[in-house]
């Protein structure tokens, strides 16, 4: 898929019969964009853009983001191969809070298109972000998308994991991209 081929609306522009008609077969991403994505929006806590295409009225997915911050470590900084020791804590990022494929077009390339329409919009010249950061659903399939696009698991997640009772798994995994490296 061409990212061309993308009409981009905000969720409140949207009309809720639109909404209310997309599923991407994970109930809580379908609630959030029916009851929550414009409140949210509203309030300042995360921005949902709804993604169309000039083929069809109804959308083909839609995207969250916020802006984020994360603490690299060890390796994780080196990797950055930044020519200079960086006098912060944390390195600033955008966050993707929500992302979603309508169902009967996932897996064709949509999602990553997605992907990249989002690294583009992260290098804007009005913010600075180095990363691009997602708390990925636990699952095998996401955890292999992510992947699969380049994005590696923050060494925040070992941190956590010692906070966790022994056993209990994780409903999300924190994973990163280098939007420079990219």
């Amino acid at each position: 898929m061409n990212l061309d081929d993308f009409i981009l609306a905000p969720v409140d522009e949207v009309i809720q019969a639109v909404l209310d008609s997309f599923t991407s077969g994970d109930g809580e991403l379908d609630v959030f964009l029916r009851e929550d994505a414009t409140s949210y929006a509203m309030h300042g806590l995360t921005s949902t853009t709804v993604v169309f295409t000039d083929a069809s009225p109804d959308p083909i997915g839609f995207f969250s983001l916020s802006c984020d911050s994360l603490r690299l470590e060890g390796v994780e900084l080196t990797e950055l191969g930044l020519p200079f020791q960086a006098a912060i804590d944390f390195f600033p990022a955008v966050k993707i809070t929500k992302l979603a494929v309508a169902e009967n077009l996932q897996s064709q390339g949509i999602g990553e298109a997605i992907i990249k329409l989002i690294q583009g919009i992260s290098f804007t010249p009005l913010f600075s972000a180095r990363l691009l950061t997602v708390n990925a659903v636990n699952r095998e399939r996401t955890l292999n998308f992510y992947r699969r696009l380049n994005f590696v698991d923050s060494s925040r997640n070992s941190a956590e994991g010692g906070q966790r009772r022994k056993g209990e798994v994780p409903k999300t995994v924190l994973m990163y991209l280098d939007l420079y490296q990219v």
